[in-house]
């Protein structure tokens, strides 16, 4: 049914028909028109339709004909009701020159220009309505995909015998489909955050191998590395992974921004965390030769890294103030205390590399699961806030 003009229905059958219904299907065939692309071989399966939420006459199509020893991608797209039919599979890319069953397309539902496609071996994307396609790799295992949904930012996807995945954040997707990445430095708006608060767990054993996690009746094997920021990583062996708690921050770099600690330069990426106001919440570097050198004896720094990889890279604040350090000398040694979580409210995010400085603003709401009301949350904060300055004052 389509989602903006109720009784209106699109039904596609196993064998190469596709029909439409002004009338929520009436009682009679008089109020079924047969809309089948002209083009559409017979007793092809019509896989999904799927209607978008931007226009109601347009409608796309993905199809297959696996079963009849035939492997070609089969994509449609109407902008008049079925009345005509274009084919957007023409530059539908191969993979390991296997040619892709495609089973299930989807419109997103924010950016008009933005398609997803799940074939027998992965994820295609088109940031142009169909015109062009590429593969989204990353940690998306070769599997078939048998469908997809979009829920608020995130894409969900539905595997044959892989699992479900989740792709978090598609929010540097949209941009790039709505044309607003012009520069090679660029600083991704940051979706909703939510402030989780709930959840409960206790460690049995940290360290290398395996570690055991007990929360309200369930134990979790992980084994514990750290990421390319300095971020700590899980990797889940008998349980699905959360997403990252805090705010997913996703930004572009050239391949002449490099800050690595094997180049003399010394001037870092930095992000920038502020509040509604501006006022420096807390400041997070990359490696550059100056700092590396500046660590002890190649002693690892626990303090978070911006990545610098040319292209894409992404970066997790965890939603906290700086933490409080035991001080020995002039080495800080150890946490002391966790620095208290920010209040619900709105942030900024401030991107410099180079002689650029990018700002984003972004919204932080409270955990939904929640009960407590705004003041209590504000009330939590700054007490935490209190805390953490009393403990700092002790230590120095």
């Amino acid at each position: 049914e389509s989602p903006s003009e109720p009784g209106v229905l699109w039904a596609g059958t196993d064998d190469g028909l596709v029909y439409i219904s002004h009338s929520g299907g009436g009682n009679d065939s008089a109020d079924w028109q047969n809309i089948t692309p002209p083009d559409l071989p017979e007793w092809t399966l019509v896989s999904i339709i799927e209607v978008s939420t931007h226009h109601p006459a347009t409608a796309y199509v993905a199809a297959t004909r696996y079963k009849l020893d035939d492997y070609s991608p089969y994509l449609y797209k109407t902008s008049d009701y079925g009345k005509t039919w274009q084919r957007i599979d023409g530059s539908f890319p191969t993979y390991e020159e296997i040619p892709q069953i495609t089973r299930v397309i989807r419109q997103d539902p924010v950016q008009p220009g933005l398609l997803y496609v799940g074939t027998e071996t992965g994820l295609y994307i088109s940031l142009d309505d169909g015109t062009t396609w590429q593969r989204m790799e990353s940690n998306l295992p070769v599997a078939p995909i048998y469908d997809l949904l979009i829920k608020d930012d995130d894409l969900v996807v539905a595997t044959h015998g892989r699992a479900f995945w989740i792709l978090d954040d598609v929010t540097p997707l949209r941009e790039l489909a709505a044309g607003r990445v012009q520069s090679p430095i660029h600083l991704f708006p940051p979706r909703l955050t939510t402030r989780q608060t709930l959840g409960w767990s206790v460690d049995l054993f940290r360290g290398p191998g395996i570690t055991y996690s007990m929360g309200l009746g369930a134990a979790i094997a992980f084994r514990e590395t750290k990421g390319p920021s300095g971020e700590q990583m899980r990797t889940f062996l008998d349980g699905g992974e959360n997403p990252p708690n805090g705010a997913i921050v996703y930004f572009t770099l050239p391949e002449d921004v490099n800050t690595s600690a094997s180049e003399s330069i010394d001037e870092p990426v930095t992000l920038v965390f502020l509040d509604e106001d501006g006022v420096e919440i807390r400041t997070f570097r990359s490696k550059t030769a100056a700092t590396s050198a500046s660590v002890n004896d190649g002693e690892e720094s626990n303090e978070q890294v911006v990545p610098t990889k040319p292209g894409l890279n992404r970066f997790v604040w965890d939603l906290r103030y700086p933490n409080v350090v035991k001080v020995a000398g002039d080495f800080a040694t150890e946490k002391a205390t966790t620095g208290p979580k920010i209040a619900p409210g709105n942030y900024q995010v401030q991107l410099s590399a180079g002689d650029q400085r990018i700002t984003q603003h972004f919204s932080v709401r409270a955990d939904p699961r929640v009960d407590a009301e705004h003041e209590e949350l504000q009330a939590q904060f700054e007490l935490g806030v209190q805390i953490r300055d009393k403990i700092e004052q002790i230590h120095e």
